[in-house]
């Protein structure tokens, strides 16, 4: 089978689960001897672009005429016959759905957040859930300035999410949710249910198992509000006052709330920092 699978790679600033999703099905594909080319475009050019060019950027996300002619081409070279689409914040933009439809080839999509009802992506405002603009449109997320605390910022997911809503639900045959619980929310959402698929995410298998009960609790992961990084923090903080647990816990990766995991675990016995670690170090 012949697959060109598109997606916008997050900035290298900081890892992403997401890049890591996309490069590890890529793999697989391969390995399990399909053809598979990579339609991609990298957060990290935008440090290159001129000063005019940065300050376009937003006008792209939204939608980017150019990416729909690049693909097209690429598409009527390659005659795929999927196209799977990943990320397209922000340099692709929902104009990669144009190009499939401008060349007959199916498309499906691989959701791994929550765009497609909420701006950011996050269904998560000022330390708790928030399902303002499911199911509505998006004008909270303005109002409240839900994207890196910026109005002016969110208004280009917003009118990306507000005009490109019936071109992705109908322009996908198939949405892959990675979890159960997206999904319902998707569905409550009014997303065509028939189109939504569950497909967790993998990981390779390490080869290693541990012989034993465990020595710690582990989280691993960007450290992050969204991620519920302070929720874990003031859980554990009430289970130390409780007797412990019995094991420490580490807390493995890198992100926004950095300083503030590093100074909650600084001159505890219980709570290790270890920062960011490569795959060997794991």
């Amino acid at each position: 089978m012949r697959v060109v699978v598109v997606h916008n790679r997050y900035a290298s600033a900081q890892p992403s689960g997401e890049n890591k999703v996309v490069d590890q099905e890529v793999a697989l594909l391969r390995e399990a001897g399909h053809r598979v080319e990579v339609f991609e475009r990298r957060s990290d050019d935008i440090a290159a672009r001129s000063l005019p060019g940065k300050a376009a950027v937003p006008l792209l996300v939204p939608w980017n005429p150019a990416v729909r002619a690049e693909l097209a081409a690429r598409l009527r070279t390659v005659r795929p016959d999927v196209v799977h689409i990943h990320n397209v914040f922000p340099l692709l933009s929902p104009a990669v759905l144009a190009a499939c439809a401008d060349t007959g080839v199916p498309a499906v999509a691989t959701l791994h957040n929550y765009t497609q009802v909420c701006p950011p992506g996050t269904l998560h405002r000022a330390g708790r859930a928030c399902t303002e603009c499911v199911g509505s449109t998006p004008l909270p997320a303005v109002r409240h300035g839900c994207y890196r605390g910026s109005r002016l910022a969110t208004v280009p997911l917003a009118v990306g999410m507000a005009v490109n809503r019936r071109r992705w639900w109908t322009g996908v045959e198939r949405f892959f949710c990675i979890s159960a619980a997206q999904r319902e929310v998707l569905v409550r959402a009014r997303m065509p249910a028939e189109r939504l698929a569950v497909k967790h995410n993998f990981v390779p298998e390490p080869g290693v198992r541990r012989d034993g009960p465990g020595e710690h609790l582990l989280y691993l992961g960007r450290l992050a509000e969204t991620k519920g990084v302070r929720l874990l923090m003031a859980a554990w903080d009430e289970i130390a006052a409780g007797g412990g647990a019995g094991v420490p816990l580490v807390i493995a990766g890198a992100g926004p709330l950095e300083r503030e995991v590093t100074a909650w675990a600084a001159g505890r016995d219980d709570v290790r920092h270890a920062g960011l670690l490569d795959r060997d170090e794991c």
